[in-house]
């Protein structure tokens, strides 16, 4: 063997190594950002596994101290059995909003079509100020109960949703490609 194959050998062997190595970093680099994605969208999916369970159903009895409606027992979320918890919902669907661009299109319209519902009780009604009035609560009671057929539609609807996202929370890429197209058509439409 002569020194120009020995060299030439071991050139070889090195550019192969950093060429190996160049794409191990790179590789790597791509895992950890995916994991840093996947644990910010978990996050947002446990915000919103917890708004999801303040529109579980309970039975409302009107007949209590400060409300006679009836005396009759109705289903009625339990975000509404009262207005700090309707507030309190709007509040936490506020914190989701800003957490948006960690969940799907999806999720977050549907989200916004309750956070809209729930506006959509009159502000006196919420009271936002916390202070004490009957005619609120039984309006925030009523509404709930009112619209309970609906909202209970868009909180299964949000249910599927979730489920249906949390099985491919590992395909980061399909997801950063679904948002960025999703961007791209809200600014066009603009």
């Amino acid at each position: 063997m002569d020194f120009l194959s020995v060299v030439s050998g071991a050139i070889g062997a090195t550019l192969l190594t950093c060429i190996f190595n160049l794409w191990s970093k790179n590789t790597d680099y791509k895992n950890d950002y995916y994991r840093k994605v996947i644990d910010k969208r978990l996050k947002a999916y446990e915000s919103l596994e917890k708004i999801a369970g303040v529109f579980e159903s309970t039975r409302c009895d009107f007949a209590t101290d400060k409300i006679t409606l009836a005396e009759v027992e109705t289903e009625c979320h339990s975000c509404f059995t009262n207005r700090f918890f309707v507030a309190r919902t709007i509040k936490k669907i506020g914190e989701i909003n800003d957490q948006s661009l960690w969940i799907s299109s999806k999720i977050h319209n549907k989200i916004n079509e309750i956070n809209d519902l729930l506006l959509s009780c009159s502000e006196e009604a919420i009271d936002f100020n916390l202070q004490e009035s009957n005619d609120s609560e039984l309006e925030i009671i009523r509404f709930g109960v009112d619209n309970f057929s609906k909202i209970n539609k868009m909180h299964i609807e949000l249910r599927r949703l979730i489920a249906n996202a949390m099985m491919i929370l590992y395909d980061v890429k399909g997801f950063l490609k679904e948002r960025g197209n999703d961007l791209k058509n809200s600014v066009l439409k603009k």
